[in-house]
């Protein structure tokens, strides 16, 4: 299952953008996000790693989970939040 609220801090906390602004993101927008991120990590991964903090808890959601749900390329998250 994919944890939505966590999806979207993790690009809330990358980007500053809010919930209306990630409803918009189509996948190969984010796809293009996470390849610039494998290259260029946001700051706060970077200092997360430089500080070697390990966050307690669950494991983040997957790609292929999100990915799986939005087969036509475009993620309408507000319509799963509904079901």
């Amino acid at each position: 299952m994919t944890d939505w609220d966590f999806l979207y801090a993790q690009i809330i906390a990358a980007t500053g953008w809010d919930w209306d602004q990630i409803d918009a993101l189509t996948m190969p927008r984010y796809r293009a996000l996470l390849r610039y991120w494998q290259t260029y990590p946001p700051a706060h991964l970077l200092l997360r790693a430089l500080v070697g903090f390990k966050p307690p808890g669950a494991a983040p959601a997957s790609f292929a989970g999100l990915a799986a749900l939005a087969p036509s390329g475009t993620l309408n998250v507000a319509a799963l939040k509904r079901s």
